[in-house]
């Protein structure tokens, strides 16, 4: 009788180790493929996630709560359940974004970009290279049109202002995920001062979304590098000081 015990738990570690081999199998073929991390507001903040350029991380940096059922890895959904933009612990959101986090993808980023700038400056700033079609959708450089005359038309480049996070001037996202543009909030286009004029989203000093109050704060900081560049209407109203010069 114990033959047949011996020779059914014998079956049964086989069977398991099977099973077990059956599963590594499935998990390394399945991560060879890259992989769509997508949000719930817009496709533009869509992530393409490949394990394979990550191939140096251990998979618990990321992986950091092995499931109970089979100890295989489980998805960051499946704790972080909130798809707000919110940065409680148990948000999509702060999952990858925690700057404080050891396992969120912008605080390895920028981890990264500190310990090797040669390498890694230019390729993990700001969005990039995660949220890559929000970063090609602003390349090239974008008029903003002036109410009074063409000569006040600001030519602005997001490539220029690569260091600095999209929140310091987006600093309201509409109901679909979207960065909301200056004039979707601040409607008044006269030269007011009042909160929701479009002058005043540009030129207030006191603010912190506004580039008037950001070059003056670059200059006071490094008046040798931007003394001469971020003076009264210069560089943003190119055009208006070019033809006051003549």
């Amino acid at each position: 009788m114990k033959y047949i015990h011996f020779f059914l738990l014998m079956v049964a570690l086989l069977f398991a180790a099977e099973v077990k081999a059956d599963s590594i199998k499935e998990m390394a073929e399945s991560i060879q493929k890259p992989i769509s991390l997508k949000s719930a507001k817009t496709a533009l903040l869509s992530v393409t996630f490949n394990h394979t350029s990550h191939r140096g991380i251990s998979c618990f940096t990321c992986h950091h709560m092995p499931s109970e059922k089979n100890g295989r890895y489980i998805s960051c959904s499946q704790c972080h359940k909130d798809v707000g933009r919110s940065k409680e612990a148990n948000s999509l959101f702060s999952a990858f974004h925690n700057k404080e986090s050891k396992h969120s993808c912008y605080a390895c980023h920028l981890r990264k970009a500190k310990e090797k700038p040669e390498l890694y400056a230019t390729t993990f700033v700001n969005c990039r290279p995660c949220h890559s079609r929000m970063t090609n959708a602003i390349q090239g450089p974008m008029t903003i049109k002036a109410s009074k005359s063409p000569l006040l038309n600001v030519s602005f480049n997001h490539s220029s202002h690569q260091g600095i996070n999209c929140f310091t001037c987006h600093h309201k996202v509409s109901e679909k995920g979207r960065y909301v543009g200056c004039e979707e909030c601040h409607l008044n286009l006269g030269r007011t001062t009042e909160k929701a004029s479009m002058f005043n989203a540009f030129h207030n000093t006191k603010s912190s979304h506004a580039c008037y109050a950001c070059h003056l704060k670059k200059v006071q900081a490094k008046p040798e590098r931007f003394a001469q560049t971020f003076y009264n209407c210069r560089p943003c109203h190119k055009a208006a000081v070019s033809q006051k010069s003549k």
